[in-house]
């Protein structure tokens, strides 16, 4: 996507918990600065997104995609 060709997308941190399940928090500069929070869940072989953003949208946004993508 465009964020990660222009490199807005800063992955600030990653974090393990128990269950199969990651939370990636992340900034990503669109015309703010958006704070995102990217939930991954493993069940069996599938995985699940879960994204929460500070952009007026507030979740499963484009900001959150572009940290999913990143």
């Amino acid at each position: 996507s465009v964020y990660q060709q222009e490199k807005r997308v800063e992955i600030t941190s990653l974090l393990e918990k128990p269950g199969g399940q990651v939370v990636i928090s992340a900034r990503v500069n669109g015309s703010k600065a958006y704070r995102v929070s990217l939930t991954v869940v493993a069940q069996g072989e599938d995985l699940w997104l879960e994204g929460a953003c500070s952009c007026p949208v507030g979740n499963d946004c484009k900001h959150c995609a572009a940290v999913a993508y990143e």
